[in-house]
């Protein structure tokens, strides 16, 4: 695997959220995430439902499914909504056709450093996020960092933007993504992350774009040993 010269790109935040349904008189929550065991916001969701059967005395408790086992985003974004599950860990893009103003966040480049992130999710702009989610019938509990999003591929090195040009790219499902894939000149392609690894292995997308530790929990890198990784 090479880390090549790095090219900033956006750090995104993930929120973990709750459908209107949620009963505290609810035996057992059932909750999703997308990541595999090990992954920093695995451990962190397992923590969560640690501390709700301790702080509640044991009356309400929370079964965590991980590594997307109950479906993709989209559909256990849908399943929160309806009351389904009780509660998710998602990333703002998945969120992004459902809740605008999720978008925002989204949008490539917007932040300077994490710091920034943080000063936007925690201020008014969070608060407006927030909103927006409740309009829909989700409960926003907290922000998660999810990182800088950056590109690999199995190509060539991505140096500068116009080295994007002519990649097929997988992006989330969301036009926003597809939109700045195309704005770089590659190809873009929706598709669920259970499916990149496969599809950057048999060539049906040259690359991806995510953080740094899914690339690395995914085993994205044993096929796509190319990344440019965020300047900070």
């Amino acid at each position: 695997m090479n880390c090549l010269k790095k090219f900033a790109y956006s750090a995104v935040a993930i929120a973990m959220i709750a459908g209107f349904s949620v009963s505290a008189q609810a035996k057992e929550w059932k909750g999703w995430n997308i990541h595999v065991a090990g992954y920093p916001n695995t451990v962190a969701m397992d923590k969560f439902a640690e501390l709700l059967k301790e702080k509640s005395g044991g009356r309400m408790t929370l079964k965590m499914y991980h590594a997307g086992t109950l479906g993709s985003q989209p559909d256990a974004i849908e399943q929160v909504r309806l009351g389904g599950l009780e509660i998710g860990n998602f990333n703002l893009g998945p969120l992004g056709p459902i809740v605008p103003e999720a978008n925002v966040v989204s949008l490539p480049f917007i932040f300077k450093d994490t710091d920034h992130m943080w000063r936007v999710l925690d201020g008014k702009a969070g608060d407006i996020i927030n909103e927006g989610m409740t309009k829909f019938g989700l409960v926003p509990l907290a922000w998660y960092d999810a990182g800088a999003r950056s590109f690999y591929n199995s190509i060539k090195p991505i140096n500068q933007p116009s080295d994007v040009a002519g990649l097929k790219v997988r992006v989330m499902n969301n036009d926003l993504y597809s939109g700045m894939i195309s704005a770089l000149g590659g190809n873009p392609s929706p598709m669920a992350f259970a499916e990149v690894y496969q599809s950057l292995k048999t060539g049906v997308v040259d690359g991806a774009e995510n953080n740094w530790p899914s690339y690395e929990s995914t085993g994205h890198y044993e096929v796509a040993r190319f990344i440019s990784t965020l300047n900070i």
